[in-house]
């Protein structure tokens, strides 16, 4: 098999989601004709498949994060910098601007959105850049 891209899990992640959709559907369809245990397998199994459709998303977040050379390296290595930075700045409203960009940039992160992440590091790294 070739490797899986980022528009690969993509897609099963969304296929997955339908997946999910018409599982549910049929358990509120079925209802009555499922007995206890069948109704709260078929609920579990609802669940997991959102469960593991997600995890597809953040895979596809990682395919594209490597694909544009944005390394968990480079965000560790922006954060630290940007700490050092905060211990000596003097201009007060660069070091509030550098602290939202990096709450930005954490956000970004945590939605495992690739292309927040990458415009979010850019940002965060322009305001580290000494001015002349």
């Amino acid at each position: 098999m070739p490797p899986l891209t980022a528009a690969d899990a993509d897609t099963l992640a969304q296929s997955f989601r339908d997946m999910a959709q018409t599982t549910s559907d049929f358990l509120h369809a079925q209802w009555a004709n499922l007995d206890p245990n069948d109704r709260q397998q078929v609920h579990d199994n609802v669940f997991d498949l959102l469960l593991r459709s997600d995890d597809l998303e953040a895979l596809a977040g990682v395919l594209d994060l490597d694909s544009a050379s944005t390394s968990a390296a480079q965000l560790t290595a922006a954060t630290q910098q940007a700490s050092q930075f905060l211990e000596k700045v003097a201009d007060l409203k660069k070091a509030v601007s550098l602290v939202a960009a990096g709450l930005s940039l954490a956000t970004a992160i945590v939605s495992k959105d690739p292309k927040a992440i990458v415009a979010s590091l850019k940002t965060f790294q322009g305001l580290l850049t000494p001015t002349k």
